[in-house]
């Protein structure tokens, strides 16, 4: 298999929605699959999955540009004409391919429109803190000018094409500029990670609520742009959610994971839990069972 788009799924109020990821095949399947473990190498990809993992519980996506995994099931997909579809899926991974089972009354809906053209979609998802639950469902998308923009969704996937309901009054903000010659932007949280065309891995963090500030300057941690790493050029996907380590202590719990897809299908796994700090090597922060092989054939 080849997955033409993936997601991890963020996490949630529930514990069964921690480590989701979701794969759309080319020919429109949604599989499910759910990693649980600490990036302990196995290429086989016996270690750490959940029983489930793999099986079809969907069809139909083939006509995505993007699929966002915004945490406590939530799912949303852009589609080619711009639309911006809601989808939440509650389910536990048993097989069905007709998508009926775990699925939200208001699955499919549109919630707005025009999202066609943005050069990165990405998301911070609604995750599971020390203190509880955070619900932000925080959307960053990249136009063509290089401008960041931040949307936040409140709603529960009522349609609406106009993109009128449900959204937070600053979004569509302009919260940065310069975001050209990445070609993976992920977030997770309030950190993002944009690997360079030449493989260097940029942090940075962002604490405002979409605030207006072409300039950046706003929520901006010191540390972003900071390079943490190199050699990311190679992955055909990337993408990145919230620690889901099972019986995870307190230091486990504070990593970002990311995951990488080789050309010839092995998925690499990496935990982050650093500040930022400038180190180009990538020996800082970095969870020791970081770019081992949890699979193949992705």
């Amino acid at each position: 298999m080849s997955f033409r788009l993936i997601c991890h799924g963020g996490s949630g109020l529930s514990a069964p929605f921690a480590g989701r990821v979701f794969g759309v095949e080319p020919d429109g399947h949604l599989r499910y699959y759910r990693y649980l473990g600490d990036g302990t190498a196995d290429r086989s990809g016996s270690t750490g999955w959940d029983t489930h993992s793999g099986n079809t519980i969907g069809h139909g996506w083939t006509d995505f540009q993007h699929i966002l995994g915004m945490g406590d099931g939530v799912l949303m997909g852009i589609q080619n004409n711009g639309d911006l579809r809601w989808y939440r899926y509650t389910g536990d991974g048993t097989q069905d391919p007709a998508g009926v089972l775990g699925a939200d009354a208001n699955n499919g809906n549109t919630i707005g429109n025009g999202w066609q053209n943005f050069l990165h979609v990405f998301v911070r998802a609604a995750f599971v803190r020390p203190l509880g639950f955070e619900p932000e469902r925080v959307i960053y998308a990249v136009d063509q000018e290089g401008f960041l923009h931040w949307y936040r969704y409140l709603g529960a996937g009522e349609h609406d094409s106009s993109g009128a309901t449900g959204w937070h009054p600053n979004s569509g903000n302009i919260i940065g500029n310069g975001w050209f010659g990445f070609k993976f932007i992920v977030g997770v949280g309030p950190e993002i990670y944009g690997v360079r065309d030449d493989g260097a891995l940029h942090w940075y963090r962002y604490t405002g609520d979409g605030e207006n500030d072409p300039s950046g300057a706003t929520g901006a941690h010191p540390n972003n742009g900071n390079q943490i790493g190199r050699g990311w050029a190679g992955f055909r996907s990337l993408f990145a959610g919230p620690s889901s380590i099972a019986g995870a202590d307190a230091i486990d719990v504070g990593y970002d994971t990311l995951w990488g897809v080789e050309d010839n299908g092995d998925l690499r796994w990496y935990g982050y839990g650093g500040d930022g700090a400038q180190d180009p090597f990538g020996t800082t922060g970095w969870h020791p069972h970081s770019r081992n092989i949890i699979g193949n054939g992705w």
